[in-house]
């Protein structure tokens, strides 16, 4: 069985630039933190998250689910895409100013060394105030 949900981003900072900062922000919610590194590489770093060693090594049992705390483990998974193409639909522009409020169009999108950003969460964000903070914070880190 498939647990957690997916958020993706792009980004062009590198994780390797940015997690010190996710990390540091992550603390403020977990104090005692517990990380697992599985993969590290020039254009590849996979990082597991949980609250403690007890979380950690309840995760086979509960996989990607939200506590009686209303907390859980999560992942980041971030790889380098060289030339990054498709096709996609701008519903909402955030950014830069003078773009805000256009309506959605049709775009074509290409981009090159970009960092894709897997948040792998306990829940969804709309209905779980700790996987809101935990996207909030990764999204502040790379933006």
């Amino acid at each position: 069985m498939i647990t957690g949900v997916d958020y993706i981003f792009y980004s062009s900072k590198k994780p390797f630039d940015i997690e010190s900062d996710f990390i540091s922000l992550l603390k403020e919610i977990w104090k005692s933190i517990v990380i697992d590194e599985f993969e590290r590489s020039d254009d590849k770093l996979e990082l597991f998250f949980s609250r403690d060693s007890l979380m950690n090594s309840e995760f086979d049992n509960n996989g990607y689910s939200l506590d009686e705390n209303g907390q859980g483990c999560f992942m980041l998974i971030s790889k380098k895409i060289n030339f990054f193409e498709c096709e996609m639909e701008v519903k909402n522009i955030t950014r830069p100013l003078e773009k805000v409020g256009t309506l959605k169009y049709e775009s074509h999108l290409l981009i090159e060394n970009v960092w894709e950003y897997s948040l792998v969460l306990p829940g969804e964000i709309t209905e779980s105030n700790f996987c809101m903070d935990v996207y909030i914070k990764l999204l502040s880190t790379i933006e």
